[in-house]
């Protein structure tokens, strides 16, 4: 065994535990500095000899400290301490250069020496949690699997080094703690480190684990299916080397659902022309690789049938699809598991990475310690990922190339099991909650509500698109404009929470609606036209056609913040950005006298530094705009306001309204949907606002 250091040899977790009772907050370093409890070598004679407040005060101190200076940590690492090593590595990864181009081939330790002559590079550890939301308690924390380490002042955690000003905060590094996983360790009642993971998700070690995760919702759960549905129309006969499409004939077994993404044309989709071949034989080697992976898993799992939509609906047949296509809400409900191909971009992605991949290699060490139960065991100690290069639940079903495919709201809603490929784990849902391959709890490594609670997005969703449309000409009318299915571009539903009626103060009507499908007994299919007649507070608005850059936060009116649907198109200014940058922008009200209405733009303080666009240069776009005001209510965020959410409507040009036929004086004026709108505000702003009722296409 290497020789450690006095400071790594006496560096315990049942100490860190202790010190983070003290003071702790969730995937954030503890700001305790002082040194009461601690003696001997745990104390810097920095420290001692330069006091500050709270050292005055006598409170005690949460983390435990390390190493002096940079240059202590390095020699000692240089010295065979293999924890110290480990602590370099994590730091290294962030090193404080003034000019990162200029670095040329000099080391990180000339860019650490520097950096340590003008601030002080001390060492501080404690330890904390990944599975917890930032800034929780330890309440709510049931794993601790991460060694927070930060060098100097503890100041703004959550920043980087700046370049171009004078500030050289550190930010805080993390090393993290892994378990075997047939040997959980538990210490003062929390569970220590995660489970460690083969990077081949198709390694037998994966498959056991996934068969596990199947059988407990099985035998455990109230879960819906578990007793044998009807196959849908066609399924794929998995068996080795009678691989195949069978029609069903009503028979009853269990099967398993893919979703995933097309990515384009898929040559080996069934035809009328390949149905009769795909009866016989099903070319395994031909087949795209998502549809390859998708059959191996299905035989992994212990299943007969697999569903594939476009292996088991018919793609050159309308009659097939609007037969079919009215079924797939039964199939995803009715599958025994559905598989989500999260990662892959298209059908010739895969699910299963290339086994050959092996993870970059780190240094590691162990920490010994006598668990809960009296034995002694060991946790190994690694440099965490970079955040960027972690994957978890969390973000896939953010930002994957599936969860942004509209289509897959609707598997993920109804189908009662998952489970879901990333790149470099394995994960599982269900009513019951979410597991992943290194055992995580609950919390932010996982989507927030429970799968049961995620319907309630149908009604509160939201879109936004991720990439600038270049071609704005009109498509052929396939949804209303509140509909996901009307773009072809991102999707991002933001999940609603349920409002008791006490704390709402306004909200919308519906007075009436209709929805007319294309296809008479497929109410799930394409839509030939829908509208929504509704009544609510309205607020009308100018639509801006560029941001105003300002030096400082001044507004006139309300602000909050908007994001639209399409783009305004190029500016017509020169400032840095259009107006349209896709996302969420602060809104900048500003009353204009001629019109009587509010102007809405957005501002931004980054760009342009003091300059303010001249309010006669500012121009708007010539549509209508209304804001409607869908709800009002109270809500747990800290703000006494109320919070008001609503759409952004824009009249359609040209509507059956706008004749002079008396008879359609009472018809409400018809308006599109072009983005949303959230604000804090005062009760009384909505007395401004007008009543109004309008159709909604």
């Amino acid at each position: 065994m290497t020789q450690r250091c006095t400071y790594c040899a006496n560096l315990s977790l049942v100490h860190l535990i202790d010190l983070a009772k003290i003071d702790f907050k969730g995937r954030v370093f503890p700001n305790q500095p002082t040194t009461e409890g601690l003696m001997g070598p745990f104390i810097w004679t920095s420290l001692l000899a330069n006091p500050d407040d709270s050292l005055k005060e006598g409170k005690p101190m949460a983390f435990y400290p390390h190493h002096k200076c940079f240059q202590d940590l390095l020699k000692s690492a240089d010295m065979g301490c293999d924890l110290c090593e480990v602590i370099l590595t994590c730091l290294k990864k962030r090193i404080p250069g003034e000019d990162e181009e200029s670095q040329g081939d000099n080391s990180d330790e000339v860019y650490w020496t520097d950096f340590s002559r003008r601030r002080e590079t001390d060492i501080k550890i404690s330890i904390n949690s990944s599975h917890v939301y930032p800034d929780a308690t330890l309440d709510g924390v049931q794993m601790l699997d991460t060694i927070l380490v930060h060098v100097g002042n503890i100041g703004d955690q959550r920043s980087d080094f700046k370049n171009h000003g004078h500030s050289f905060a550190v930010p805080t590094q993390s090393l993290t703690l892994v378990t075997k996983r047939d040997s959980p360790i538990k210490l003062k009642g929390f569970q220590i480190g995660r489970a460690e993971t083969d990077p081949d998700l198709g390694s037998k070690l994966n498959f056991d684990i996934a068969r596990g995760w199947l059988r407990e919702c099985l035998e455990c759960h109230n879960c819906h299916n578990t007793n044998l549905p009807q196959l849908p129309t066609r399924v794929i006969d998995v068996t080795p080397n009678q691989t195949r499409i069978v029609h069903s004939n009503g028979i009853k077994a269990h099967y398993i659902a893919l979703s995933h993404c097309w990515g384009g044309e898929i040559p080996s989709s069934t035809t009328t022309a390949t149905l009769p071949q795909y009866e016989n034989e099903l070319p395994f080697q031909l087949l795209p690789a998502n549809f390859r992976d998708a059959i191996t898993i299905t035989r992994e799992l212990g299943v007969q049938y697999l569903w594939i939509d476009s292996l088991c609906i018919i793609q050159d047949s309308k009659h097939d699809w609007e037969q079919e296509s009215q079924k797939m809400g039964t199939v995803y409900r009715d599958a025994l598991v559905t598989i989500y191909a999260m990662s892959s971009k298209a059908s010739t992605g895969g699910i299963i990475p290339d086994p050959t991949y092996q993870p970059i290699e780190k240094p590691t060490t162990t920490l010994a310690l006598i668990d809960d139960n009296g034995m002694e065991v060991t946790v190994r100690v690694e440099p965490a990922d970079r955040d960027i290069y972690d994957e978890d639940l969390h973000r896939l079903a953010e930002s994957s190339p599936l969860s942004s495919r509209g289509w897959t709201f609707q598997e993920s809603i109804l189908s009662p099991r998952h489970i879901y490929y990333g790149k470099k784990q394995i994960y599982w849902g269900c009513t019951q909650g979410f597991h992943d391959l290194k055992g995580m709890p609950p919390g932010y490594r996982f989507p927030q509500e429970e799968h049961i609670n995620r319907l309630l997005p149908v009604l509160h969703s939201t879109i936004q698109d991720s990439s600038i449309i270049t071609d704005m000409e009109r498509l052929p009318y396939r949804a209303p404009s509140w509909s996901w299915a009307v773009t072809n571009d991102r999707v991002k539903f933001y999940r609603g929470t349920i409002i008791a009626p006490k704390d709402r103060i306004a909200e919308l009507k519906v007075i009436d609606y209709e929805v007319v499908p294309k296809v008479k007994d497929n109410p799930y299919g394409g839509i030939e036209s829908a509208y929504l007649i509704i009544e609510g507070l309205t607020l009308p608005v100018l639509r801006a056609w560029q941001t105003r850059h300002l030096g400082k936060y001044d507004y006139d009116g309300y602000s909050g913040t908007y994001c639209f649907d399409d783009p305004a198109g190029i500016s017509h200014y020169e400032v840095s950005e259009p107006f349209e940058n896709y996302g969420w922008h602060q809104a900048f009200w500003k009353k204009n006298e001629d019109e009587g209405v509010q102007i809405m733009t957005g501002w931004e303080t980054h760009s342009c530094g003091e300059r303010v666009v001249d309010s006669e240069e500012e121009k708007w776009m010539k549509e209508e705009y209304i804001v409607l005001l869908v709800s009002s209510t109270h809500r747990d965020d800290g703000d006494e306001r109320p919070y008001a959410e609503c759409l952004i409507l824009r009249k359609v040009d040209g509507d059956e309204n706008d004749d002079d036929d008396d008879d359609d004086d009472d018809m409400p004026d018809v308006y599109e949907r072009v983005g949303n709108y959230v604000v804090h505000h005062e009760p009384e702003w909505l007395e401004s606002w007008t009543m109004k009722t309008v159709k909604l296409i």
